[in-house]
């Protein structure tokens, strides 16, 4: 299953804790200035694929909020950094599989105004939005975990493993083939053994029960797709609920 999320932040309304920047007489105006805002943060997932059409349209929204301080140099330039958080939208896509995103992030800004009058400005803003987000994947009791895989038949490789991270390790690990990667211990979740190499030259579904690899009941936040020697081509990963 492929996920594409997208989302749109609307009605953030700002309120500068000083006036524009014109005083009567044009005189110099310098200073520090505070200011916020709140609005809407909307996800949604608009393109999955291998799933039934029927949750193409799921969204889901947060409130978003912003926080910004600055310094004005003068009546055309000043210094800004703000703080902006676009919540934690989340909920259930099908039955068993729930979405988790969170978005928070600094941009720090040069401002550029050019007064238009006593009371109007026109302002530019150059910077850049250093983010954080993530989205999680809840893995059920009685879940499997899967990946598509396409081993070249001329170049075979010796060994494949899947790998996730449930936010605090990668010890959570299933290998196919020979053991030649030494990650983990051997016949544990840090290494399970889930059996040979599958055919080469066919796509094929590899699957590993959540409780194999340690992971009922975890939130995944990252995933690797590994060999040893050879080429293989992977596609969609995710997990088969144990209510479907």
């Amino acid at each position: 299953m492929n996920l594409k999320i997208t989302a749109t932040l609307s009605a953030l309304a700002l309120a500068a804790a000083i006036p524009a920047a014109y005083a009567q007489e044009q005189e110099e105006v310098s200073g520090f200035y505070l200011g916020g805002g709140m609005g809407q943060f909307n996800a949604g997932i608009d393109d999955v694929d291998q799933v039934d059409n029927t949750i193409d349209h799921w969204k889901d929204d947060d409130t978003a909020y912003k926080f910004f301080a600055g310094y004005r140099l003068n009546r055309f330039l000043g210094f800004e950094v703000d703080y902006i958080n676009l919540g934690e939208p989340s909920g259930s896509v099908v039955p068993g599989f729930n979405v988790d995103a969170s978005v928070d992030g600094f941009a720090p800004y040069v401002v550029g105004t050019v007064p238009l009058g006593p009371y109007f400005e026109l302002y530019g803003r150059l910077g850049y939005y250093f983010y954080d987000s993530t989205a999680t994947l809840n893995v059920g009791v009685g879940d499997t975990l899967y990946a598509w895989v396409y081993l070249d038949p001329a170049n075979m490789p010796s060994e494949i493993m899947l790998q996730w991270n449930d936010g605090t390790s990668w010890d959570h690990r299933a290998y196919w083939g020979a053991n030649m990667l030494a990650w983990g211990a051997n016949g544990t979740a840090s290494q399970y053994p889930a059996g040979s190499l599958p055919a080469g030259g066919q796509w094929v579904q590899l699957k590993v029960p959540a409780s194999a690899v340690g992971l009922e009941g975890k939130s995944l936040n990252g995933m690797a797709f590994t060999l040893y020697n050879g080429r293989a081509t992977w596609d969609s990963a995710g997990r088969l609920s144990s209510s479907n």
